[in-house]
C-alpha cells in the first residue's frame, strides 16, 4: 500500500505543471457537482451534495507518509493503469486546487524531501552544515582583526585612539584601518555591522591577547631554529620613556641556508623588566625567560655582554652565575663595540682635559648647529660613531658656515656677538689642524666601527680587523704621514682664505710663581702654548693622539688571555695559523668535539685547501657543506666559531626600535605588550599563520560569544 501510494504521490506532485499548464480549458460548473467518497473496500461512505471541497494536504512529506494523521485519500486514474477506488472530483475544483498557495508550497516541500533523500542528509546535517558557515564567517572576521593589528605591529605605529567613542573623528589606527578596508572588503564591513555589540572583539584587551598570541609564535618559531644548535647569548639593558629598565635578550646562532649569505642570524627574544639589577636576580630572569620558550641553556656555548662589573663581573657577575648554574659552556665576550666606543671616549677625555682644543673645538660643537645648518651633527656620547661624522660634517659645510656667521654679524642683533665668537674661534689655525686630524684618524676607527656591528661579522673576522687597524695607525705615526695631513691642511686653508702664520689672540703672559723661582720646570698645567710650525702641531697634537689611540686598543682589545678566543682566530683563514691543530684543540675542548677524529679530517682537509681563495669563515663554511658528512667534526667547529659574537649592538638596535614604539606620548603601555609590538616589529621575516592565531584564541576563550571551532 505504502509503495503504491508513494508512486501516487510521485506521480501527483510531479504532475502539477502539467495541470497548471491546461487550466486554460472551460472549467465545469462545479454547484451542479457531487463528490463521492469511497473507502478502500470499495464501498460508498458519503455523498456530499452542492458543498465546496476543503481538501487539507500536509506540508512535511513525514506527515504525507503517516496513515494515521491522513483522514482522505485522493487518487487519480491515469491511462487505467491505477485500480482501486476513484474520487470522483470536478475538474475546474481540481484545477484551482492547483493554483493554490497551499498545493505549491507543499510541492515545493515535497521536492525539497526528496533532494534531501537522495543526498542522504537529515535535520542534524543541516544544522551542522550552518554551524560550519558561521564558524567560518567568525574566523574569516577575525583574522582581519588580527592582521590589521600586525600591521600597525610591524609598522611600530599607535594602535588605540584617545577617543574610541561613537562620536569620535579619529578611534587610532586600528579601528580607523578597519573601517577603511570595510568599504571595500564584505567581511570587514559585517564586523561592524553583524556581530553583536558586545562581541565585536575590538577591545584593548582582545588586541592584546592576539597581539601577544603573535608574538608567541614567532618566538616558538625562533626555538625551532635554535633547537639542537649551538647558540650564543646577547644582553643589553636600556631605560624605556616610561622611566622603566629593560633588558633586551637576543640570540645568535648559525642557520643553514642555500644562499651563500646571511647564515649567521640574531634574533630577538624579548624585553624583560628589571626591578632588582643585583647579578643573582639578573641571571635567575634570564634564564627563567629562555626556559619560559624552550631555550636549552646547556646549548649556549658564549655570552656578550658590556663591560658593567654586574655583567661582566668574574666573581658574582651574571655571565659568572650562568655559567656555573645553567650555561657551563657559556664563556664571556666584552662586546667589541663597547670596546671601541670605550677607545673613542678616552680620545674625547684626552681633547677635552687638554688646553690646545678646549676653548676652539669643543665651542664650535656645541653652538654651531643652533646657529646655521641643519645638516652639521653634534659631537655625541651615545652615537658612537657621531665624533667622526661631527668633524667631517663641519669640513663639508666648512664654506657655508663662514657665510652664515657672517651674515648673523652683519644684522647686529644679539646673536652677532656669539658668532663673531665663533667665527674667529673656527678660523684659528689650531681649529683647521685639529679638525684635519681627527677626520683622517677616526675615518679609520669609523670603518672598524660599522664592521663591528655587522650581525653577520664572525669572532675571527673581527680580530683580524682591528689588526688591521692597530697596524694601520701605527704605520701612520710617523714624519711622512703627517707631511701629506699638513699639505692637505694647507689646501683647506688656501681655499678658505685662512692664514696658517697667524697668531692667536693676544693673552696674559705665562709667569712662574715665584715659590718655583729655584725650581726646574718642564710643564705646566693651565698654560696655553703657541703652535705655529708643523713641528709644533707634529710633535704636540699628531703624535700624542696617535699614542693614545693605539694605548687604548691594544689595552681593550687584547686577546683577554683566553685560549678559546685565541682559538676561533685560528680558524679564520687570514689568520697565520690556520687549520693548526694545536691551536684548535681548547676550541675543540670547549664544545666537546672528538679531538682524534678531528685530527685526521684535517690532515686530509689541509692539502684540499691549499689552493683554495677563502676570505673568511663565511666563504670556509659553504665550501665544507658538500662535505659535511665525510668532516662532521670540522663542520662543528666551523659552526662554533661563527657563533661566538662580536658584539652585543642588535641589543642597541631592539632599544632604537622600543623608543619608536613607546614614545612620550605612549609612556602608559603595559610592559608585556612592548615586548610583544618590539619582536613583531623586529623579527619581520616570520610569517603569522592566523588559523594557528585562532585557533589559539579559541582555546583561550571556551565561554566564547561567538563560534570560533
Amino acid at each position: 500500500m505504502s509503495n503504491n501510494k508513494s508512486k501516487t504521490l510521485d506521480f501527483y506532485f510531479s504532475s502539477t505543471q502539467k495541470k497548471h499548464n491546461s487550466s486554460h480549458e472551460q472549467p465545469n460548473d462545479a454547484d451542479n457537482q457531487n463528490v463521492v467518497l469511497q473507502s478502500s473496500d470499495s464501498q460508498p461512505s458519503r455523498v456530499i451534495d452542492n458543498e465546496p471541497v476543503k481538501i487539507s494536504l500536509i506540508n512535511t512529506p513525514e506527515n504525507i507518509s503517516n496513515e494515521n494523521q491522513q483522514n482522505v485519500q485522493y487518487e487519480e486514474e491515469v491511462n487505467n493503469e491505477t485500480t482501486g477506488d476513484i474520487i470522483d472530483i470536478s475538474r475546474s475544483c481540481f484545477d484551482q486546487h492547483l493554483k493554490s498557495h497551499g498545493h505549491i508550497l507543499a510541492a515545493s516541500n515535497y521536492t525539497l524531501y526528496q533532494q534531501r533523500k537522495q543526498s542522504q542528509s537529515n535535520v542534524i546535517n543541516m544544522i551542522d552544515k550552518g554551524r560550519i558557515e558561521q564558524i567560518r564567517r567568525n574566523r574569516l572576521r577575525l583574522i582581519k582583526i588580527a592582521s590589521a593589528l600586525l600591521l600597525c605591529s610591524r609598522q611600530a605605529i599607535g594602535i588605540r585612539g584617545h577617543d574610541e567613542s561613537e562620536s569620535s573623528l579619529n578611534k587610532g589606527n586600528f579601528i580607523e584601518i578597519l573601517k577603511w578596508a570595510s568599504s571595500t572588503d564584505p567581511i570587514v564591513k559585517s564586523i561592524f555591522e553583524d556581530i553583536t555589540g558586545n562581541s565585536t572583539y575590538l577591545s584593548p584587551i582582545i588586541q592584546n591577547e592576539l597581539i601577544k598570541i603573535m608574538a608567541d609564535q614567532v618566538r616558538r618559531q625562533i626555538t625551532e631554529k635554535i633547537k639542537g644548535k649551538m647558540f650564543a647569548l646577547l644582553a643589553d639593558e636600556s631605560r624605556d620613556s616610561g622611566g622603566n629598565e629593560q633588558l633586551s635578550i637576543v640570540v645568535r646562532v648559525v642557520v643553514p641556508t642555500n644562499d651563500s649569505k646571511d647564515i649567521i642570524q640574531e634574533y630577538f627574544i624579548g624585553l624583560i623588566r628589571l626591578h632588582e639589577f643585583d647579578a643573582q636576580t639578573l641571571s635567575k630572569m634570564i634564564a627563567a625567560y629562555l626556559k619560559k620558550y624552550g631555550i636549552e641553556l646547556q646549548s649556549c656555548i658564549a655570552q656578550c655582554y658590556d663591560g658593567a662589573s654586574v655583567m661582566s663581573g668574574k666573581c658574582a657577575g651574571v655571565q659568572t652565575i650562568l655559567r656555573q648554574s645553567h650555561m657551563p659552556q657559556g664563556i664571556y665576550i666584552h662586546c667589541h663595540a663597547h670596546r671601541l666606543n670605550l677607545v673613542i671616549i678616552d680620545i674625547h677625555s684626552y681633547f677635552i682635559s687638554s688646553s690646545v682644543t678646549n676653548e676652539y673645538y669643543q665651542l664650535a660643537q656645541e653652538k654651531l648647529a643652533l646657529a646655521t645648518s641643519s645638516k652639521l651633527k653634534t659631537w655625541s656620547d651615545i652615537r658612537w660613531d657621531s665624533r667622526w661624522s661631527s668633524v667631517n660634517a663641519i669640513m663639508l659645510n666648512y664654506e657655508s658656515i663662514v657665510v652664515a656667521l657672517n651674515d648673523l654679524i652683519e644684522e647686529g642683533d644679539h646673536r652677532c656677538i656669539d658668532a663673531r665668537g665663533i667665527l674667529s674661534a673656527i678660523q684659528e689655525p689650531l681649529f683647521i689642524v685639529t679638525m684635519v686630524i681627527l677626520n683622517k684618524l677616526l675615518g679609520s676607527i669609523k670603518v672598524l666601527s660599522d664592521q663591528l656591528k655587522s650581525e653577520s661579522l664572525d669572532y675571527a673576522e673581527s680580530q683580524f680587523l682591528i689588526l688591521s687597524v692597530i697596524d694601520q695607525l701605527q704605520n701612520e705615526r710617523n714624519e711622512t704621514s703627517f707631511k701629506s695631513i699638513y699639505s692637505a691642511v694647507l689646501d683647506f686653508a688656501n681655499r678658505h682664505g685662512i692664514d696658517m702664520n697667524r697668531k692667536s689672540k693676544q693673552r696674559r703672559s705665562n709667569k712662574i710663581p715665584t715659590r718655583f723661582k729655584d725650581a726646574f720646570i718642564t710643564s705646566t698645567m693651565g698654560h696655553r702654548k703657541e703652535f705655529l710650525t708643523e713641528a709644533d702641531y707634529r710633535e704636540n697634537i699628531y703624535f700624542p693622539l696617535i699614542d693614545a689611540i693605539l694605548v687604548e686598543m691594544r689595552d681593550r682589545f687584547s686577546p683577554s688571555n683566553l685560549a678559546v678566543l685565541s682559538s676561533v682566530s685560528s680558524m679564520s683563514p687570514q689568520s697565520k695559523s690556520f687549520l693548526n691543530y694545536d691551536q684548535l684543540l681548547p676550541l675543540a675542548s670547549h664544545i666537546n668535539c672528538d679531538q682524534n677524529h678531528l685530527f685526521n679530517e684535517l690532515q686530509v682537509l689541509q692539502p684540499m685547501l691549499q689552493n683554495k681563495k677563502l676570505s673568511n669563515l663565511n666563504e670556509l663554511y659553504h665550501e665544507m657543506i658538500p662535505l659535511q658528512e665525510a668532516f662532521s667534526n670540522m663542520m662543528l667547529m666551523i659552526k662554533a666559531a661563527l657563533t661566538f659574537p662580536v658584539s652585543s649592538c642588535t641589543c642597541e638596535r631592539v632599544f632604537s626600535k622600543m623608543k619608536l614604539i613607546k614614545t612620550r606620548i605612549r609612556t602608559t603601555m603595559a610592559d608585556e605588550r612592548l615586548s610583544d609590538l618590539c619582536i613583531l616589529s623586529i623579527e619581520r621575516d616570520f610569517n603569522i599563520d592566523f588559523e594557528q592565531v585562532i585557533d589559539q584564541f579559541a582555546v583561550n576563550r571556551n565561554n566564547s560569544r561567538i563560534l570560533l571551532r
